[in-house]
């Protein structure tokens, strides 16, 4: 069984793409059954005397997957609605009582039917949001769970479970799940969040470095900056995301900066010491 584990561990991606469509083939169920099973035997025994969690093990073959720069929308039996975000992947049951998603990587933006019976759960390695007729955003970035909501209530615990450590978000409340707490952050206008599902990227009076790693988010190769030039440089706009020459002349025009290119392709935003627009 360590062999087994080993394999899944060091294999490459084509060897794991492999696997996922033996197991996926029609009337495969059994050989399913038996992978899963051994993956089973594997979490509940333990590698060298240390528990490997089941799920990290079904998390290596997302059922969806995008790529940078790439956006998705999913639509589940039930009604309800997911939107994948740009390098996000992850995983769906549908038949279990209830929606659960499980999301890997990356960010989702949840649209719950209303009027449902049944609830709506996004879960992460960090802990899970569930609700019963509302709108959220749902982010794992640096080792965290990250909440948002926009309609309704969502109700969010830590992967401990304790009920003690949950919290109840309404519209406009965002919460991070660290470790076994959450903790409640800067309330955001409900009328924004998501709005990245639209194609575009919102700026109200935002610091230029944190909207420059926004945009980054979608880019195959990132525009560069410096941090310390650019600190206290306020930007205001709507950016599109599809379109990154016309995002980038967008925010340059707004925060009085400039874009260059080099020789190489690379793309800087800078300063402009002129008062002078590149285009």
């Amino acid at each position: 069984m360590r062999g087994f584990h080993d394999r899944l561990e060091h294999s490459d991606s084509s060897e794991r793409e492999a696997l996922q469509q033996l197991l996926d083939q029609p009337g495969r169920r059994s050989i399913r059954k038996t992978v899963l099973f051994g993956a089973g035997l594997i979490a509940a025994i333990g590698v060298a005397g240390v528990a490997v969690p089941f799920d990290s093990l079904l998390d290596r073959f997302p059922d969806h997957q995008t790529g940078r720069g790439q956006q998705q929308v999913l639509a589940l039996g039930s009604g309800s609605s997911i939107v994948l975000d740009t390098d996000t992947a992850v995983r769906v049951n549908e038949g279990s009582g209830q929606d659960d998603v499980r999301l890997i990587s990356g960010r989702v933006f949840a649209k719950v039917r209303d009027g449902r019976k049944r609830p709506f759960v996004v879960e992460t390695p960090f802990g899970s949001a569930e609700a019963m007729g509302t709108a959220y955003s749902v982010e794992i970035s640096n080792q965290t769970m990250v909440v948002e909501v926009a309609k309704s209530t969502v109700r969010v615990c830590p992967i401990s479970g304790a009920a003690r450590g949950c919290a109840t978000l309404a519209p406009g409340d965002r919460a991070l799940v660290r470790g076994d707490r959450v903790i409640k952050g800067t309330r955001v206008d409900p009328t924004v969040i998501g709005v990245w599902t639209s194609g575009w990227i919102e700026a109200v009076d935002e610091d230029l470095v944190s909207v420059l790693g926004r945009l980054n988010r979608y880019r195959v190769t990132p525009v560069g900056f410096d941090r310390e030039a650019l600190k206290g440089v306020r930007v205001s706009g709507s950016f599109p995301i599809k379109d990154q020459g016309a995002a980038l002349r967008g925010i340059a025009l707004s925060s009085g900066t400039i874009v260059t290119r080099s020789a190489d392709g690379a793309i800087t935003v800078k300063l402009d010491r002129t008062g002078s627009l590149a285009r």
